[in-house]
């Protein structure tokens, strides 16, 4: 307990480099350690949601967390048999959540629909893919899509308390690991996806691939870099992409050229984009901590360090721009405050 009072108490250690002006620095201080009530492990997203204002945990091995930003506090523990927790959407009355789940041994795949008013779980159901990773929902078009990571595809389900199958949308390569966790762009109808090495770009009104472009580069042991995690950029029209060897990419967002590669500590999972601050976070579960680089100058910022293995996974709070990175071998969430000096 002494030594985490301590660690709370010292800010980060950062390397700081120049940000968006040439006088001005960032330092990130630790503001809390959010303890989650399971297990050390590999856990999986965080995200938060504009609309409730709450930051969504899927926790290592079983169930998910609400988070309250405003004090940082546990608000909800989400159970219900959801096992494996991956990725989550949400639309005003729901929050739509995948699990990777085991029954008698056999594959138990599940999204569960989780009510905003009560926060349990009102109903359940086996996709038509395997294996749902990635979830994202389009309330403009009422429309749920669900990257199947086994199946190569992605399912295609109306929003609502009982989500109705509508059709799927076949990805590219049709065979490999399989799709990873992109990013929706719902006012522009695109959808940007990661496949093995692959990065493509969806017209969700006909649902056909319209770009895509393999960014495998040879590496030291002869293996490809995939695509992972990754954000887009509304101001300068960038797609960030983390590779799981090749650092992080640089995308012009209309038709994939690349733009810049950037180097990271280690092989990426998660993206996530600060969009008033500039500022992209790439989590990595070797490294034990995450990257930050300038939006802008398409520089690297800093590496903030967790000390535990598996944080893998992050999130912002858009409003005050603290940032959440879940440390899966701690099962902790940690919370870092950036501080711009001059």
């Amino acid at each position: 307990m002494k030594s985490l009072l301590l660690s709370i108490g010292i800010a980060a250690v950062i390397a700081c480099v120049p940000l968006i002006s040439s006088a001005e620095t960032v330092h990130f201080q630790l503001v809390k350690k959010i303890v989650l009530p399971t297990t050390d492990g590999h856990g999986d997203l965080l995200r938060y949601d504009p609309e409730t204002q709450n930051i969504y945990a899927s926790m290592a091995y079983s169930g998910g967390a609400v988070i309250n930003p405003a004090d940082n506090k546990i608000a909800h523990i989400i159970q219900g048999g959801i096992q494996n927790p991956s990725g989550m959407a949400w639309d005003k009355n729901y929050v739509y959540w995948t699990s990777n789940g085991k029954s008698n041994g056999q594959a138990n795949d599940q999204i569960y629909v989780i009510s905003k008013h009560s926060w349990k779980v009102v109903y359940h159901f086996r996709p038509v893919g395997l294996t749902p990773d990635a979830i994202y929902a389009d309330t403009r078009n009422h429309r749920l899509y669900v990257a199947m990571d086994d199946s190569n595809w992605i399912d295609i389900y109306r929003l609502g308390e009982k989500p109705r199958f509508i059709g799927k949308i076949a990805l590219y390569p049709q065979s490999g690991s399989g799709p990873d966790v992109g990013t929706l762009r719902a006012a522009k109808d695109r959808l940007y996806m990661p496949d093995d090495s692959w990065e493509e770009v969806i017209n969700l009104k006909n649902n056909q691939i319209i770009h895509k472009i393999n960014t495998a580069l040879p590496t030291a042991n002869g293996q490809n870099s995939h695509t992972k995690g990754q954000a887009f950029d509304e101001k300068t029209g960038d797609l960030w992409v983390g590779t799981t060897k090749d650092g992080i990419l640089v995308l012009q967002g209309k038709d994939l050229k690349i733009l810049k590669r950037l180097p990271s500590q280690s092989g990426i999972d998660e993206v996530v984009l600060d969009p008033q601050y500039q500022l992209v976070y790439a989590f990595e579960s070797k490294a034990k901590g995450f990257d930050v680089y300038n939006a802008v100058s398409l520089k690297p910022v800093a590496f903030v360090k967790t000390g535990y293995l598996s944080t893998h996974t992050g999130a912002i709070n858009p409003r005050n721009h603290e940032v959440y990175a879940y440390a899966g071998m701690d099962h902790a969430i940690f919370v870092y405050r950036p501080i711009l000096s001059q």
